[in-house]
């Protein structure tokens, strides 16, 4: 994210954050903390930053709740299918509105597969939009000043996390490798218990 920021500044990250929170799969938070490391450096200015950041995000959302709302679910998945987004996905993105509403909408702003659907799905569940932009501009506040927090503390402290980064990384690595080699045996050994139970007549 560096170059894009270096380059471009806040418009930088006013195109990442909102084209993410519209429904495309792109890094929001690693630009957020990236210029959130810029801010420390005096590079960028954290206030501007989050001003522009939320404003995106709610705009993003917004954009993605017109796609839902007006475009209706075969526009979603006929564009959503490009960035590997199904009707299974979006159903049960809808099943979540149905049920939780605004919560969803302040909450998905930390899970990936909803905050990316946000927007859409609350559109497609046909949402009050009052209601939406309530929820989505608590959601965005919330979202934006965790990232930014956690980039201005990196920054501080790049050494230190630069260090812990480098020594730690072989470490997570070797580990989630163990994990997947544990979950494929484990997935075998149950497939094979499974064809040798007889089969009861």
């Amino acid at each position: 994210m560096a170059p894009y920021l270096s380059d471009y500044g806040y418009a930088a990250v006013a195109l990442f954050v909102l084209l993410e929170n519209f429904g495309l799969p792109l890094p929001g938070e690693a630009i957020l903390v990236t210029g959130a490391i810029f801010t420390v450096s005096g590079r960028l200015d954290v206030s501007i930053l989050v001003l522009v950041a939320v404003a995106a995000a709610v705009m993003g959302d917004n954009l993605g709740y017109a796609l839902g709302r007006f475009g209706g679910r075969s526009l979603a998945v006929r564009l959503g299918r490009r960035f590997g987004v199904s009707s299974e996905h979006l159903d049960r993105v809808d099943h979540f509105f149905s049920r939780h509403g605004g919560k969803v909408v302040v909450a998905a702003r930390f899970l990936p597969l909803l905050r990316h659907l946000n927007g859409i799905g609350a559109g497609l569940s046909r949402m009050r939009w009052r209601r939406f932009l309530i929820a989505n501009g608590l959601g965005a506040g919330i979202w934006v000043a965790v990232w930014t927090a956690i980039g201005t503390q990196a920054g501080a402290h790049l050494q230190a996390v630069d260090t812990v980064l480098r020594e730690g990384t072989p470490l997570i690595a070797g580990t989630l490798v163990l994990l997947v080699v544990a979950l494929v045996v484990r997935r075998l050994l149950r497939r094979r218990v499974r064809d040798e139970l007889p089969v009861v007549p």
